[in-house]
């Protein structure tokens, strides 16, 4: 899959949720030894914003390890999904707000880049407004 100004979309659910929340998104992230784990990472963004759609298992390089050809998770048993939500974690808000948080989180933390929301659309939105 190629990168392009998407992933700084990503990045920036990233940074936003660091910031407001105090605590990175994805943290639980790394083996016994300390070393960034892809396996925990991709089950960990399972839970929070759902399987992969069947599209971005067939353009991704390496997804065979973790999915089967309908996004089912297969990975080993030391990156189990993990029963956690975005809406669980975010603990400062609530009502409305909240939900517009994760709405606007959920519109950058997108599997397929195409789909994730642009700067622009951004700055448009609700939650920032």
């Amino acid at each position: 899959m190629s990168w392009g100004s998407a992933v700084d979309i990503w990045n920036l659910a990233g940074l936003i949720w660091d910031l407001f929340e105090g605590e990175h998104l994805f943290k639980d992230i790394f083996d016994a030894e300390g070393r960034h784990d892809p396996f925990k990472h991709l089950a960990l963004m399972v839970a929070l914003i759902g399987p992969p759609p069947r599209e971005f298992v067939r353009r991704s390089e390496t997804t065979t390890q973790c999915f089967n050809s309908s996004g089912a998770w297969i990975a080993h048993a030391d990156a189990m999904i993990p029963s956690i939500s975005l809406e669980g974690l975010e603990r400062r808000l609530s009502g409305q707000e909240k939900a517009t948080f994760i709405q606007f989180m959920r519109s950058m933390l997108k599997w397929l880049p195409e789909e994730r929301s642009t700067a622009k659309q951004l700055l448009g939105d609700s939650w920032l407004l």
